[in-house]
């Protein structure tokens, strides 16, 4: 069985954008809104995410990043202390290998890593704890948020329920796994729930709870 292209060289098909459109049509799409440019949008934000997936390391832990770096820090400075420890004849002979300057390379490693130890790297989310989380598919939840808002005018809605067919409801649930579906960002077992985990860190739908008047005391 052929394998599938990834998303990011075939983009969406017309049968796809179809599903989208009529998703969202669904949902209560205004009439003065542009299709032509949703579809834009979504479409070149997704191939980002489809390719930014091919990239390993898009999430890492900030203490085992801090502790690489402590590696490459501790291992500049003993190959510097180590250079130093030959002599100077011998450093003569190091060199004749390679015309390099080794004292002014080590000065300028350890400089470099060091700053890129304390600056963020805008490449890598970080995270301190817990499971690694997939921001690829939060990135794509938070932008069809935005889109259905601003195309329907409705505040979108996502929630379990055990008495649905796929588990799940609410007027964007079927734009979403429209749009994201086809990208497979996520396995297609999870989509739904990862879906919502997203969903839910921006829309957190809740009920106010009354409270009781106290009574007076008689």
């Amino acid at each position: 069985m052929r394998q599938a292209k990834p998303f990011h060289e075939t983009g969406y098909s017309k049968q796809e954008e179809k599903a989208i459109y009529q998703a969202l049509k669904k949902a209560g799409l205004k009439a003065d809104v542009s299709w032509d440019r949703i579809l834009f949008i979504i479409s070149t934000t997704m191939v980002d995410l489809s390719e930014g997936t091919l990239v390993p390391g898009a999430v890492a832990y900030s203490g085992k990043r801090a502790h690489h770096y402590r590696n490459i820090i501790k291992g500049l400075e003993m190959a510097a202390q180590a250079y130093e420890a030959l002599g100077v004849r011998e450093q003569w002979h190091l060199d004749d290998q390679d015309r390099m300057d080794w004292p002014s390379l080590f000065g300028r490693g350890l400089t470099t890593v060091r700053q890129a130890a304390e600056k963020p790297n805008f490449h890598v989310n970080l995270q301190k704890t817990g499971k690694l989380k997939n921001y690829a598919i939060h990135r794509a939840v938070n932008l069809l948020l935005s889109i259905f808002e601003d195309a329907t005018g409705i505040m979108p809605q996502f929630s379990p329920n055990a008495y649905a067919d796929d588990l799940y409801i609410g007027n964007f649930h079927k734009f979403a796994v429209a749009c994201i579906a086809p990208v497979r960002l996520v396995e297609m077992k999870s989509l739904r729930s990862s879906i919502y985990s997203a969903y839910s860190e921006r829309h957190t739908t809740f009920f106010p709870v009354r409270k009781r008047k106290s009574r007076r005391a008689a």
